[in-house]
């Protein structure tokens, strides 16, 4: 990839901080610069050929209470190893907040990449969590059609009215990002996405929202799809009490910036993503 102009040499600088921020792979990267990264806005700290650090944010919506409300994603951000602990991070995040009010945004959410980065957002101002329920079941409880596995996938889906949502110009890129991964689009609204630990390869099934009668049939769709799968994991609505058999956790923060709709809003009200991107 060769770098001349003023911009290319600016890209290069972004493309650095990823290559030294965060394990991917360069065509990764290149895929993200190719088809996301044109949907957001990108702020930067440092020269505009050698930046030291960069984020992004993405539009999103938040459909709450009947409401509407436009705010943004923060993603990606990234520091080069030699600039750290010098500020950079959060002089960013400050930028971040002055664009999203400027552009009449009313809140910024963002998924830490790790838990110890829960208490570096919160000390930001990122106090409201956002939680998920996920439903784990092995092969052979899909193979042989459990009835309370049918049970508890119909309450996981029931369908989100408060939830996250990206805009529609997002979509054809989580889904490539998703293939990338080696995963694929289900059933038409399950993004399945193959992992591996000690255990072996499992799959994750974001963001799980299936009406009954098309379970069996997206059951039928993971077995063939994915056929060294052990186990599945369904990521879904959380429920509010959660259902016994789901897992539940905070996997993301959120930071108002209109306080007036801050004070509208309840810790304890689930909220859902319409697609997941993390």
């Amino acid at each position: 990839m060769k770098y001349t102009s003023t911009k290319n040499r600016h890209e290069a600088g972004l493309f650095r901080i990823w290559k030294e921020a965060f394990d991917e792979k360069d065509d990764y990267i290149a895929l993200f610069f190719k088809e996301a990264r044109p949907l957001g806005h990108t702020l930067y700290c440092g020269p505009e050929h050698s930046p030291y650090a960069a984020l992004t944010l993405f539009p999103i919506n938040l459909q709450w209470a009947g409401n509407i409300y436009s705010g943004y994603y923060l993603y990606a951000l990234g520091v080069l190893q030699a600039q750290r602990s010098k500020g950079y991070g959060r002089q960013l995040i400050l930028q971040a907040h002055e664009y999203v009010l400027k552009n009449q945004g009313v809140f910024i959410l963002l998924q830490p990449t790790n838990h110890a980065l829960f208490a570096y957002y919160q000390d930001l101002d990122y106090t409201h969590s956002v939680s998920r329920a996920w439903y784990t079941c092995p092969r052979n409880a899909l193979e042989i059609g459990d009835t309370n596995l049918q049970n508890c996938l119909q309450k996981l889906s029931v369908p989100a009215t408060n939830r996250f949502v990206w805009p529609q110009s997002m979509h054809p890129y989580i889904l490539k990002e998703c293939q990338y991964r080696g995963g694929a689009l289900l059933n038409p609204t399950a993004y399945c996405y193959p992992q591996q630990d000690e255990s072996g390869t499992y799959v994750e099934i974001k963001e799980f929202c299936c009406s009954a009668p098309k379970i069996p049939l997206l059951i039928h769709q993971l077995l063939d799809h994915f056929p060294n799968a052990t186990r599945f994991v369904f990521y879904g609505k959380t429920q509010n009490p959660p259902f016994l058999h789901f897992q539940q956790a905070p996997f993301a923060l959120l930071h108002f910036i209109d306080p007036k709709v801050e004070t509208l809003y309840h810790l304890n009200r689930p909220f859902h993503f319409a697609l997941g991107l993390d």
